[in-house]
């Protein structure tokens, strides 16, 4: 579907456009922009309905990788469908069309997508992020990208059509990354999960500290990330398990794995790596269902391969006695 831009023109107020954005000392730059084709790998704004846009964009960003790379942080909030002019929104500041004049999103649709979205990325554990402060763009009777789907539905509740649930699966289906060559996501350094459960410290003490509380152990890929629920791909390597049956053992083969309330940002922290990224698994089973405790990524680094050589010596009893002063506890 061609995106069509809609833009509030009222010539009278031209004026106090150009002084309002003059003194907008985040977004204004002394360099002239220049006009750019949105490359493929811009996952983000794929099918946005142009195909250039200025550089810098209105983020700040001064070179195509830099807007290609920030931009991976934001696909998770695409992939969560919270409002249906959230890609609107962040392309007309990741890639802003190009016109003669800088056309900025109107307030209004900042508004709109804050309040669909601030409440699903609160409960991943994100605060709406100062960058994105709807205070700083101009009302809708400047010239500006007015929404697209109104504010929503009367009672705040996303209001989605299939037609745009389905854009949204394309795009994310679609998402063109060298998987291979991501590094750290800058949103999630910026805004990092403070559950304990993926924040981790990656010393041999506290790695078989949890190894020795697990119920299991594995090295896993996830297939599907959900709000808390993480599915994993066939696994290949178990370090530990509980003595249980073989149908209650078969769980381990494809977990499904169910994060504690306080721990659901954890979903976020994982969409935000590679999808190919392996990581050390730990957790417990509470009743019927697998929950983690530790989920690290997977390195090649001598502590995790001292780690994994101790997995298959360690004596969990003596080893809780000899040092009841490890960084797990510390960090308790």
């Amino acid at each position: 579907m061609i995106l069509q831009i809609l833009v509030l023109m009222i010539s009278t107020h031209f004026g106090m456009s150009y002084s309002y954005f003059a003194d907008w000392s985040v977004l204004a730059r002394d360099r002239t922009p220049s006009c750019v084709n949105i490359p493929k790998n811009l996952s983000l704004c794929h099918k946005i309905g142009y195909t250039r846009m200025r550089l810098p964009n209105l983020l700040e960003h001064d070179t195509m990788q830099e807007v290609s790379h920030q931009a991976k942080s934001w696909l998770p909030l695409l992939s969560i469908h919270c409002h249906p002019d959230t890609k609107l929104f962040l392309c007309s500041l990741f890639a802003p069309v190009c016109l003669e004049r800088t056309i900025y999103p109107c307030r209004s649709l900042c508004l709109a997508v804050k309040r669909g979205c601030e409440k699903t990325m609160k409960s991943y554990g994100f605060p709406w992020p100062s960058m994105l402060d709807c205070q700083k763009f101009p009302l809708d009777n400047d010239m500006c990208i007015a929404a697209m789907n109104g504010n929503g539905s009367a009672n705040g509740k996303e209001n989605h059509s299939e037609l745009h649930k389905q854009e949204y699966k394309e795009i994310v289906r679609d998402i063109v990354v060298d998987e291979e060559k991501e590094t750290k996501d800058p949103f999630m350094e910026s805004i990092p999960c403070s559950s304990q459960t993926c924040n981790q410290e990656a010393s041999f003490n506290n790695i078989i500290n949890n190894f020795c509380k697990a119920d299991f152990v594995m090295k896993i890929k996830f297939k599907k990330v959900k709000h808390r629920l993480l599915t994993g791909r066939k696994v290949k390597n178990v370090y530990k398990t509980w003595r249980g049956t073989p149908g209650e053992l078969r769980k381990l083969r494809k977990p499904k794995l169910k994060l504690r309330p306080e721990d659901s940002c954890c979903s976020v922290w994982v969409k935000a790596r590679r999808k190919r990224q392996n990581y050390l698994l730990m957790g417990s089973k509470v009743g019927e269902e697998l929950v983690p405790s530790l989920i690290l990524p997977w390195t090649k680094d001598r502590v995790l391969k001292r780690a994994r050589r101790a997995f298959k010596q360690i004596d969990c009893s003596s080893y809780s006695k000899s040092n009841p002063n490890n960084a797990y506890e510390s960090k308790s």
